[in-house]
């Protein structure tokens, strides 16, 4: 595809710069792991962040085709399928956990990626603002972060003036308007209570361990 991306599919390339983890102490080795997670989280926020994107082109050309029989989630949720071979159901998935980034946590997908989180703490946080009401969702994921990635930033760093993910060992630890309220339905549908309905009040406390 695009001639500065070749490298990001080229294995033998970034495997290069890794030490030989045979010749390496427990510290170096423990900071190799690090480094190695935080690229992760990186790599998954653009991944998350491309397939949120493809949704939303997906559907746009649906509309100028004028083929208003297709449901773009379940196109692009094939398609995403095919090109990571992945099951269906691991494809909605993740591109649920994409819109969400997208759309409901913002500080969420920050912090992913500049290294503070790992999806497995992504994908609680998803899960703890899942039941919450539109207009107390920042106030819970604030709370979440607070909690497992303290120093995470509030705003995406510049890229193009030298912004990174730190260099520290982190903690264990808009749409179209067809769009707009769906998500691709992945395996059995979960029992939550219907947008509006319950907690009242004082925000629901968030224990992630």
């Amino acid at each position: 595809m695009l001639a500065d991306l070749a490298q990001l599919g080229d294995c033998s390339a970034w495997r290069r710069v890794v030490p030989d983890l045979g010749a390496l102490d427990s510290s170096s080795l423990i900071d190799v792991i690090a480094d190695c997670a935080r690229l992760e989280s990186a790599f998954l926020e653009r991944w998350l962040a491309a397939t949120a994107q493809f949704l939303t082109v997906v559907d746009r050309e649906l509309e100028v085709r004028g083929e208003w029989s297709s449901d773009p989630s379940e196109l692009a949720e094939a398609q995403i399928s095919e090109a990571t071979t992945a099951k269906r159901s691991h494809a909605g998935a993740e591109l649920s956990l994409a819109l969400s980034l997208r759309d409901r946590l913002p500080r969420t997908r920050v912090a992913l990626a500049t290294g503070h989180l790992s999806a497995f703490r992504v994908r609680q946080i998803e899960s703890a603002t899942a039941n919450v009401e539109a207009d107390r969702v920042a106030e819970v994921e604030a709370e979440a972060l607070r909690s497992i990635a303290p120093d995470a930033p509030e705003t995406e760093p510049n890229w193009e003036r030298g912004g990174r993910p730190p260099a520290r060992r982190p903690p264990h630890g808009d749409e179209p308007r067809r769009l707009q309220g769906r998500r691709p339905h992945v395996g059995p549908a979960p029992c939550r209570r219907p947008h509006g309905v319950g907690r009242r009040g004082p925000g629901p406390r968030v224990h992630l361990r």
